[in-house]
């Protein structure tokens, strides 16, 4: 009776990282490619038709279905940049890339497009930790845009947390309808009303640097000033925790003094106690120590302070209307 023959498996545990070096070698190198990707800004990739169907499901349809790219020896991909396309090859061809706080938008939008699943997956894990002050409205941007709604909802949290902290410069580039939606939100975490007014402030003011010649100053008529306006009936006047005098300093720190019709503006509505009653959650119902009046060593005082223990910070309210240096 015949033995069956026995087999034996050979497996080169290098082959396979080594057959993606040498592949990729040939991309960068031009040899054999019969295809070629020119990114957004015209700079041209030659690759490798099968590498890239093997690798990538959007360019396997692309190649495989009757469409004019699939006889083209050129491909133009109009909304991806080179340092995007040349990284989603670097991928494609070794399985690995590297993502920094700089390039992990592009990479999104790119993988995204490419339907590179666990690729997009990863950079939402990059672009949720590294978010911060300076990024935190462009990401906004994006992540409304083409997110899930768990990871849109994380970034507008970080942003409620931290606009009052934004920089002149993060605040010119916020789109108006980011700052409506801000100004209009229950959850806007800040101490007090005044601070959302000064947030408005600050964007108005921000905007006007903008506008060298006189001609072009913003004035009571123009469109930025009719939308700050506008704006302004998202303060919440009643909580504005300053008399008149004290909000008349505060304006001044804005040097509001080329567009007095924006500090009458702010007086008016303050006067009125315009815009929404219901107080914000963040200076909602929150435990406090309040200390008011006291004997100075000149005079009684009728200045008024919170102490919030969960924040570790004293905020100061409206004063009183008369000095008071004992209870009664």
């Amino acid at each position: 009776m015949e033995e069956s023959s026995k087999e034996f498996c050979f497996q080169n545990e290098a082959y396979s990282n080594e057959f993606s070096v040498q592949l990729n070698t040939l991309r960068k190198s031009g040899v054999f490619c019969d295809v070629v990707l020119i990114s957004s800004d015209g700079v041209e990739f030659p690759v490798h038709r099968a590498a890239l169907a093997a690798g990538c499901i959007y360019f396997k349809v692309l190649f495989n279905i009757n469409m004019v790219e699939k006889q083209q020896t050129k491909v133009h991909l109009k909304t991806i940049s080179s340092s995007a396309l040349r990284k989603v090859l670097e991928y494609i061809y070794t399985g690995s890339l590297r993502v920094n706080n700089d390039s992990v938008s592009e990479l999104l939008l790119a993988s995204s497009m490419f339907l590179m699943f666990e690729l997009t997956e990863y950079c939402w894990d990059i672009f949720v930790e590294t978010l911060d002050l300076n990024n935190c409205i462009s990401r906004k941007i994006l992540a409304d845009s083409i997110s899930s709604a768990s990871i849109a909802k994380t970034v507008t949290s970080f942003v409620l947390k931290n606009f009052v902290n934004l920089d002149s410069k993060s605040l010119t580039r916020c789109p108006v309808s980011i700052l409506r939606e801000v100004l209009s939100c229950e959850e806007l975490v800040v101490d007090s009303e005044v601070e959302v007014l000064g947030i408005l402030l600050k964007w108005f003011v921000s905007c006007s640097f903008g506008f060298k010649q006189e001609d072009e100053m913003l004035n009571e008529d123009s469109k930025v000033s009719k939308l700050c306006k506008e704006l302004l009936s998202l303060v919440r006047f009643k909580f504005v925790a300053l008399d008149r005098k004290e909000l008349t300093v505060f304006l001044q720190s804005f040097s509001l003094s080329k567009h007095s019709w924006l500090r009458d503006a702010v007086l008016e509505r303050f006067e009125t106690k315009s815009g929404s009653t219901e107080a914000r959650l963040s200076y909602k119902e929150v435990d406090v120590v309040v200390v008011a009046g006291g004997q100075g060593e000149f005079s009684v005082s009728n200045q008024v302070y919170v102490y919030v223990p969960s924040r570790d910070q004293w905020v100061r309210i409206s004063s009183m209307h008369h000095p008071r240096k004992r209870l009664v």
